[in-house]
């Protein structure tokens, strides 16, 4: 149930954009992402970078594909629609913190349904992060069937209806045996390491080129590559500032990671942006990346200005 805003709204837009009579700008771009795009309830980074390709006389349409839980795997279910659209670049957000092994707070909403967009080749290519998502290769079909059934949210539905009844009835039981009841967003909460050190070498201290993502990245460079469509991969910025205070900063070695999972995306360097130091300490608004808008405006920027540079060669 929870991705019903990308089948209501994202996946829409891309059909708009795709059916599109008349380009308002010569140029259209594509940028993915999760919620590391929103800077604040005015602008997102979408705004910023079309500005700064508009200062370098590079107007362009951004088209957003963005959602709070998207991860890798969503920009390759996405991709065909993406591909259709005819577009003349493509950006794609690198959430370091997404390539490790530990999925905590925020696990269940992988958007599994949204698989249904694979054609079998391109589900068979990454059956590997599939599973990773608790998905087979039989899953994308039948979603597609329910979808086809009008019934995608069906199964989902009676879940969740069959989940609340049975925490219904685990709240009365406890409260005949006289046991305290925890609230759901407490137990999250708790889920939560206090220590810090832990928490960040957990996110970010794992061999991030063996992880799932980066072969599907690698397979999706491939397709953009085979369309002949540019794309640019963007680390995002980081709070180093916490990891300084954590005291595992120098620990992780964040730009050897990096340029190690770039080597195993298989990215050209003019392809690569590492902003994952790019933003100063007090434009973070947590430990986990969501930036301020003093954050979001050099990223932007440096976006902009690379893909300025690429355009211009």
């Amino acid at each position: 149930m929870k991705n019903i805003n990308v089948d209501t709204l994202i996946l829409p837009g891309l059909h708009q954009w795709q059916l599109r009579a008349d380009r308002v700008h010569p140029s259209s771009t594509v940028i993915f992402g999760d919620s590391l795009l929103t800077c604040n309830a005015q602008a997102d980074l979408t705004q910023l970078i079309a500005q700064r390709l508009a200062e370098h006389d590079l107007p362009t349409s951004i088209v957003r594909v963005g959602h709070p839980a998207f991860s890798p795997i969503h920009f390759y279910y996405l991709l065909d629609e993406i591909l259709a659209g005819g577009s003349d670049r493509v950006i794609v957000e690198i959430n370091l913190r997404l390539f490790t092994p530990y999925r905590g707070y925020g696990g269940s909403m992988r958007l599994r349904n949204l698989s249904r967009e694979l054609s079998f080749s391109r589900a068979l290519r990454i059956r590997q992060a599939l599973a990773a998502e608790d998905l087979s290769l039989l899953d994308p079909p039948i979603y597609r069937l329910e979808d086809a059934l009008d019934a995608l949210y069906l199964p989902d539905g009676v879940q969740l209806l069959g989940g609340d009844v049975l925490a219904t009835w685990g709240e009365a039981i406890n409260r005949h045996l006289r046991l305290r009841n925890v609230a759901p967003e407490w137990r999250a909460v708790a889920a939560i390491p206090h220590d810090r050190a832990r928490w960040a070498r957990r996110e970010y201290g794992s061999d991030q080129t063996s992880h799932p993502f980066a072969g599907v990245l690698r397979e999706a460079l491939l397709d953009l590559h085979r369309a002949h469509v540019p794309v640019l991969f963007y680390v995002s910025p980081i709070n180093l500032a916490w990891l300084r205070q954590a005291g595992v900063e120098e620990e992780l070695r964040l730009g050897e990671r990096i340029e190690a999972l770039r080597r195993a995306i298989g990215a050209a360097p003019a392809e690569w942006l590492d902003l994952h130091a790019a933003a100063p300490a007090g434009a973070f608004r947590d430990s986990e990346g969501h930036m301020t808008l003093d954050g979001c405006e050099p990223a932007a920027h440096a976006i902009g200005d690379r893909l300025a540079a690429r355009a211009h060669q």
